[in-house]
């Protein structure tokens, strides 16, 4: 599966069933930053009745990926970690946090827990809202839409008094800021432009110079990815290229924090569209412009609702089936970032014995319910076991999702209970 980062323009745009297809064939990063758009529906300036926004949250949480969805921390978490020392890798897969170490007859594990975004997301499918939501959709909106004087202190005055070409100008402009400028200098602003507790700053000033002053891009490159971001926006931004007023500009240009995490960015924002493609690596990544893509999605729900069996084994197995000609939207983007290779047939239709079934789930739970590492276990051995607990749901619009077998199963426990 090609690993994908979308914002809210893109579930906005497709339906229920569409969007259930799209999370069989793909694994999301789900950003802070789209639950932050999702939440901004809550206190829309234009929506004035409170049941009709949250009428438009609740359906987009519909729609938000679960079965092969992974929220990535917060980029904040992830700079603080990288200027600390830690290893942000930046190789197309999501970070994910709240992990748990445990051990089993098979060695160590971590086992993830549902984020507490994914609960609220299920809430809000729910349409249940706490209080204190309403008040973190604004605070969000309004840190996000901040202006930090350390751009200011960066660019040695107003970006006001440049003029560029074209956005792939701003970018090089941005870059070089970046990697021209003082070493030193670059650091402390990377310090505050990560706000980095005053009492860590000597820890890694030490750090830093301890391997030999290099630049910023060497010693914490997510961190100056990041950078970039902002001082792209602020060009743009000060040059006329982007409107200031715009309050959306701000929420979009940060879904490109996430960026090194994705190996597909999809958007119908034109934003995007003109940006996303100058910080991704051409060779590993693509920009997908959703009404592309949702015309694939719309013609595979037509294909997987005539599917006689689609009640029985589910569009979980109607899909993995599905073997993506090369020459199919999805087929040539995926051979595209992985040549050589077609996506699809995963043989998932084809059933085991109920006896069979049960015997390799329990040993999968068995697995994930191991203790904690004794005392004196070496954590820097390798996982043999990751495990990913989430909730999903079984129907999804017109779609069954899960195979019907398991879906009365789970009720004869519920019942049984």
């Amino acid at each position: 599966m090609l690993i994908t980062i979308f914002d809210k323009s893109f579930i906005h745009a497709i339906s229920i069933e569409e969007a259930a297809v799209f999370d069989m064939h793909f694994m999301s990063n789900i950003t802070p930053l789209f639950f932050v758009e999702v939440l901004g529906d809550l206190e829309k300036v234009d929506v004035t009745e409170t049941a009709k926004r949250a009428a438009l949250v609740k359906s987009l949480a519909a729609k938000t990926p679960d079965f092969h969805s992974y929220p990535n921390v917060y980029h904040m978490d992830l700079m603080l970690y990288e200027l600390l020392g830690g290893l942000v890798e930046m190789r197309g897969r999501p970070h994910v946090g709240g992990g748990k170490r445990i051990k089993n007859d098979q060695g160590l594990g971590t086992i993830y827990s549902e984020s507490p975004e994914m609960k609220a997301a299920n809430r809000w499918h729910n349409g249940h809202f706490e209080e204190q939501e309403y008040v973190l959709a604004k605070a969000w909106r309004e840190m996000l839409a901040a202006n930090p004087a350390v751009m200011a202190k960066l660019m040695k005055g107003s970006a006001g008094r440049f003029s560029f070409r074209d956005y792939a100008a701003i970018k090089a402009k941005a870059d070089e800021f970046i990697d021209k400028g003082s070493r030193l200098p670059m650091l402390y602003t990377a310090l505050e432009f990560a706000r980095v507790p005053s009492e860590l700053c000597p820890v890694i000033l030490s750090r830093w110079k301890n391997s030999g002053g290099p630049l910023l891009r060497e010693y914490a490159p997510y961190t100056a990815f990041c950078l970039s971001v902002d001082l792209f926006r602020e060009l743009a931004m000060g040059s006329g290229h982007m409107s200031w007023e715009k309050s959306s500009n701000y929420v979009d240009l940060s879904y490109l924090y996430y960026l090194p995490f994705c190996q597909v960015f999809i958007s119908t924002d034109k934003i995007h569209r003109h940006t996303v493609p100058l910080f991704m690596d051409a060779a590993r990544q693509a920009f997908v412009w959703g009404p592309d893509l949702r015309a694939e999605l719309a013609s595979l729900v037509a294909e997987y609702m005539a599917a006689p069996d689609i009640e029985e084994v589910g569009l979980l197995g109607v899909s993995g089936r599905k073997l993506f000609d090369a020459d199919s939207f999805i087929g040539k983007l995926y051979g595209r970032l992985h040549p050589g290779k077609i996506m699809g047939n995963r043989d998932a239709s084809k059933s085991l014995s109920p006896e069979a079934e049960a015997k390799l789930v329990a040993e999968m739970k068995r697995r994930m319910e191991g203790g904690s590492p004794p005392p004196g276990t070496d954590l820097s051995q390798e996982d043999q076991m990751v495990g990913v607990k989430r909730m999903v749901s079984a129907r999804k619009g017109k779609f069954a999702v899960l195979p019907k077998r398991v879906v009365e199963a789970e009720k004869k426990k519920i019942d049984a209970a």
